[in-house]
């Protein structure tokens, strides 16, 4: 009776287990795997497949502590059976319907509940679930997990399927036992014909033994006649996978259950679920398969279209800016939407509803008074009200009120029984704020408008006035009514004044128009007081671009004009003592270029204000000075903002350099650099003053240390000469020691010339000035120069006629000509020109040379022109300076030019050097020209021989025992009698005690307390005419001024020659030359 039973039931097409059915099944290794997979994964506690009947809960396969056999109505999957879906309990002591269950209140203390009701194909409702338990509550399960658990969920309602398919094999295989035992074929293909599912039967190699019609009709084969034919021939278009299942259930046993697209040759596809089931023979081996097809092409149709309106009904959900709320009959929310979720607080996120209100809090409109449960639009509805315009505050715990207007209404079902209710929430927050906002604003506009200290009227587009402030009414005495009566150019505050109604109508046209017009007007007060005011028309529009009013305003500027007068006047007290102070001022912007400069300024530099503003500063500047300021100085100014006390180099229009001291600030805006505040003072004659304060420093340290060197070193060359001329006299010479004497006399010399030149420099040699007119001396030296350049050198001498004398000791300008012509023949080794010119000049500025200023006056200038290499322009400034030569080693000593130096400063004029490498040199003498006659040059004596004495006493007082014996050895072999004595008092002894003394012959230095000119007054006194010859190896200027004033004796510089002495001792004793 049980076999027919279950084979009536699967011709009827059932595959549905029933609960007793599976309270019947063995173990499940596959549930079992299903349910420790489903523990692991969702990291529970307890996984169970549960079967509800009507007595008792039992499981199917379970993971985790076992909960034994549970009565219905304290089952957890008793809520899950009875549900549409999954049901999810984050904690079970906080919800009601399981806060009591002896699960949750005892062992094993369950927290969170997640439960999925499995369904087979063909039940009503189901009889199972899959679960997940565990001791610890869950905030969430995310829908990930959730997809997750439901794929979980599909394999177990797989495998229970596959029992109904397992139970049916063995239903089939007693039907083939039953065939065995006198069942043909064709019996069983009438059989199977009669079945009304698509089923077909196969042996090992996949021949068909038997197929009802549905499979004929599900898979289009007509009316064929399959018996005896292979599955793979008649239907070769189906994948090759479904040929592998076929092989593995007739090679192990599997049951095979599948869903797929069935591909036909002809027509649409549709989808099946494949059931291969392997049949046994009465001797228990695999005898073949059983194929089931199931045409499932509407169930799935209908799943796809269930799912895409679930997902199209959540994406209107989640982009509806209102939130929607819905619920069941008892007031319990079973959908909203994200907005809604989001309105009651992050806090309710991933949260069941009946979790969400401890998580915000609900006031009535005025957003304080706590809105009752029974006045919530939803619950409102939910007991038959219709909602309208409900404003309430939902305020999150977690976030920001908003202000909610609600619409409510219920549901009902075809038969009019409420269902539930479903409420749309509008968040009105941002347009309450506006309008508070709005009010605000108005409130706010209107006390600007009446207070504000300006006129301010808005016209119409007639002209007309339609609002004016209190400042308006104030100023012109009228009332708001009375304005607005009349254009605002009719008005009569508007001073008399000529077309001033028609200009302000024309300009009200213009603003019209769209335009904004300003300019300044005067009107009259009630007291009738002239004001000036700025005033204004402003165009107002509309959305579109037209202009649907203007305002009008006006401010009082009388004030504002005396302010400008004010400061007009500090602009012209300002910009005068810009202009007029004694510095230099300037301004540049961030260009580097004159965008302003003072007339004191314009005034030093020559220029006009036209030629120099818009032009780089660094432009007036030397190359020297510009590449400084390009390279150093204008980077650290823009970068620090000030520089101080910066030594330029300018050039003036007329070429002319002065020397500056630049100090400037700079200006910013807003961080930007703007302009610079810069000074200059003109430190040229502070320059030249210190110049010369160094110079003459310099000369003092020169001239007193030359002064030092020159008398001891003269005193030596006295010795030396004086001793090497007694030689010549005394011992037989031949040619040879002549010449050795010879060249030691020229070297010492020479020497004594090294110290005129030290003392030349330093101003301190003795001139023996007269006056003279140049261009005669210049012609006598025509000859000396011509064999002094040598035949390479062509020499040219132009010379200006009657020329002005000049004074100074001519035989040093001389010499300083003849050195300047030597040197210009050494900087020729190549041969050249040499030209000598002499000419007049008158300057009548001060003018600065390299070394000195050069004073108004007239000069007569001596030019020395050469055409060789020439000077460096950075050492022009130091051929000046003792002892510098361009020279080559050897070649000269580097006194020349110092020599000459100090010869024209010591005459009272200049020199000045001008030289370009490669092309030349140019070296001038200015000496100041006189109107005195030149004096007349001295007859020269034409001695028949050396002039000796006749025994006249001359007293020789030297307090150095070398220099002393060669004068007197000097002395005596020149025919003079001669006493001696080392210093004043012995000599003074010897003045007043000797009868006879013809001359006194004394060193000017001396130590004791007397010097020469000491002893000198002192015998005058006792010998008022004793003549007296002083001599020296350095006297200071002072010293030899006092000689010429007081004593007037002569003064024969050491080292001297014989001749020279013989001639000054002739001379002092007023002796006539006699023939030796």
């Amino acid at each position: 009776m049980e076999n027919k039973s279950a084979l009536a039931e699967r011709r009827s097409g059932s595959a549905v287990l029933s609960a007793h059915a599976l309270s019947t099944l063995g173990p499940s290794p596959a549930l079992d795997r299903i349910v420790r997979l489903a523990a692991s994964l969702f990291d529970m506690l307890i996984a169970v497949v549960s079967v509800l009947d009507d007595k008792r809960q039992f499981t199917l396969a379970s993971y985790g502590p076992p909960l034994g056999e549970v009565e219905p109505e304290t089952a957890f999957c008793a809520h899950t059976l009875s549900s549409d879906g999954a049901v999810v309990v984050p904690d079970t002591v906080a919800d009601r319907r399981f806060c009591n269950n002896p699960l949750v209140t005892a062992d094993p203390s369950i927290r969170f509940y997640a439960g999925i009701p499995l369904c087979q194909e063909g039940q009503r409702s189901a009889i199972a679930t899959l679960c997940l338990m565990d001791t610890e509550p869950r905030d969430r399960f995310s829908a990930e997990e959730m997809a997750r658990f439901q794929e979980l969920a599909a394999l177990v309602v797989d495998i229970i399927e596959g029992y109904g398919a397992a139970a049916r094999q063995r239903e089939g295989e007693a039907d083939a036992d039953a065939a065995g035992l006198g069942l043909d074929p064709v019996q069983l293909q009438r059989f199977f014909q009669q079945l009304p599912i698509a089923m077909a039967m196969f042996d090992l190699d996949m021949t068909y033994l038997a197929a009802s019609a549905s499979w004929l009709d599900l898979n289009q084969l007509g009316q064929q006649d399959l018996i005896g034919r292979n599955h793979d021939e008649v239907m070769p278009y189906l994948p090759d996978e479904w040929r592998k299942q076929s092989r593995l259930a007739l090679d192990t046993g599997a049951l095979v259950i599948s869903e797929n697209v069935l591909p036909l040759p002809d027509g649409p596809t549709i989808w099946v679920r494949r059931t291969i089931v392997p049949w046994h023979d009465r001797h228990g081996g695999i005898g073949g398969v059983i194929k089931f097809f199931e045409d499932i092409t509407d169930a799935k149709l209908h799943e796809q279209e269930k799912a895409r309106n679930r997902v199209f009904l959540e994406s209107v959900l989640a982009n509806i800016k209102d939130g929607i709320v819905a619920c069941n009959e008892d007031a319990e929310l079973i959908l909203f939407n994200d907005a809604a979720q989001e309105f009651h607080g992050k806090g309710v996120r991933n949260l069941p509803p009946e979790q969400w209100a401890a998580h915000y809090d609900l006031y009535g409109s005025d957003g304080v008074t706590r809105l009752a449960v029974d006045e919530v639009p939803l619950v409102r509805a939910a007991k038959g009200d219709l909602v309208i315009d409900q404003e309430m505050v939902i305020a999150p715990k977690d976030g920001s009120r908003k202000i909610i207007m609600c619409h409510a209404a219920p549901m009902h079902d075809r038969d009019g029984q409420l269902t539930g209710a479903v409420a749309t929430m509008t968040d009105v927050t941002a347009e309450r704020e506006a309008r508070a906002e709005a009010t605000k604003a108005e409130l706010l506009y209107r006390a600007i408008f009446n207070q504000t200290f300006q006129l301010c009227v808005v016209l119409d587009i007639r002209g007309y006035i339609i609002e004016a402030n209190d400042a308006v009414l104030e100023l012109t005495g009228r009332t708001r009514e009375a304005l607005t009566q009349k254009p605002i150019w009719m008005h009569n505050w508007w001073p008399s004044r000529e077309n001033l109604s028609h200009e302000l109508e024309v300009s009200f046209r213009r603003a019209l128009r769209g335009e904004f017009i300003r300019y300044n007007v005067e009107i009259q007060d009630r007291n009738g007081r002239v004001v000036p005011i700025d005033f204004s028309l402003k165009p107002v529009f509309d959305g579109h671009g037209n202009v649907t009013t203007i305002i009008a305003e006006g401010r009082d500027i009388t004030e504002q004009r005396q302010q400008e007068a004010r400061i007009n006047e500090q602009k012209d007290r300002f910009r005068l003592l810009y202009d007029e102070t004694p510095v230099m001022m300037y301004s540049i912007d961030a260009t580097g270029c004159l965008i302003s400069v003072s007339n004191y300024w314009l005034r030093v530099m020559g220029y006009d204000r036209n030629e120099v503003i818009g032009r780089r500063s660094v432009d007036f500047l030397t190359p020297e000075s510009r590449k400084k300021a390009v390279d150093e100085v204008l980077p650290a100014f823009f970068e620090k903002g000030e520089c101080r006390d910066v030594e330029y180099q300018m050039v003036k229009k007329d070429g002319e350099l002065i020397e500056v001291l630049l100090s400037a600030i700079a200006m910013y805006d807003d961080g930007q650099f703007q302009r610079s505040l810069a000074v200059m003072t003109d430190v040229t004659d502070r320059k030249a003053v210190e110049y010369k304060l160094v110079q003459a420093q310099k000369m003092e340290m020169v001239g007193q240390l030359t002064g030092g060197l020159a008398h001891d070193f003269n005193n030596l060359l006295s010795v030396v000469m004086g001793n090497l001329q007694l030689l010549e006299r005394e011992v037989e010479t031949t040619e040879k020691t002549s010449r050795q004497i010879t060249a030691a006399l020229d070297a010492a010399e020479r020497g004594a010339e090294l110290t005129r030149r030290l003392l030349a420099f330093s101003r301190r040699q003795k001139l023996e000035s007269s006056i003279f007119e140049p261009n005669q001396m210049i012609r006598g030296l025509r000859d000396l120069l011509t064999s002094s350049l040598g035949e390479h050198i062509k020499l040219q001498v132009s010379l200006m006629p009657d020329i002005a004398n000049v004074v100074t000791d001519r035989a040093q300008l001389e010499s300083a000509i003849l050195n300047l012509a030597v040197n210009a023949r050494d900087a020729m080794p190549n041969g050249g020109n040499l030209t000598i010119e002499s000419a007049e000049t008158s300057i009548t500025h001060p003018r600065r040379f390299q070394a000195d200023e050069i004073l108004p006056g007239n000069y007569v200038v001596i030019s020395v022109i050469d055409t060789g290499v020439g000077i460096p322009q950075d050492k022009i400034a130091s051929v000046f300076e003792p002892f510098f030569t361009t020279k080559a080693v050897g070649k000269g000593s580097g006194l020349g030019l110092s020599m000459i130096y100090g010869l024209m400063r010591q005459s009272g004029g200049y020199v000045q050097i001008d030289s370009v490498v490669g092309r030349g040199t140019t070296v001038r003498l200015y000496l100041p020209a006189v109107t005195e006659r030149a004096d007349r040059a001295a007859e020269p004596v034409k001695s028949a021989g050396l002039v000796k004495g006749s025994g006249e006493i001359i007293l020789v007082v030297e307090d150095q025992d070398a220099v002393r014996d060669v004068a007197v050895g000097l002395i005596e072999e020149l025919g003079y009698t001669v006493l001696k004595a080392t210093n004043g008092p012995e000599a003074m002894e010897i003045v007043s005690s000797i009868c006879r003394i013809d001359l006194l012959f004394t060193d000017i230095v001396m130590p004791g307390g007397m010097d020469g000119p000491t002893l000198a007054i002192e015998a005058r006194k006792l010998r008022p005419e004793l003549p007296v010859i002083f001599t020296t190896g350095y006297a200071d200027a002072s010293v030899l001024r006092k000689i010429r004033k007081s004593v007037n004796g002569g003064v024969v510089t050491k080292p001297y020659r014989r001749d020279d002495l013989a001639e000054k001792i002739s001379i002092a004793l007023d002796k006539k030359t006699v023939s030796s």
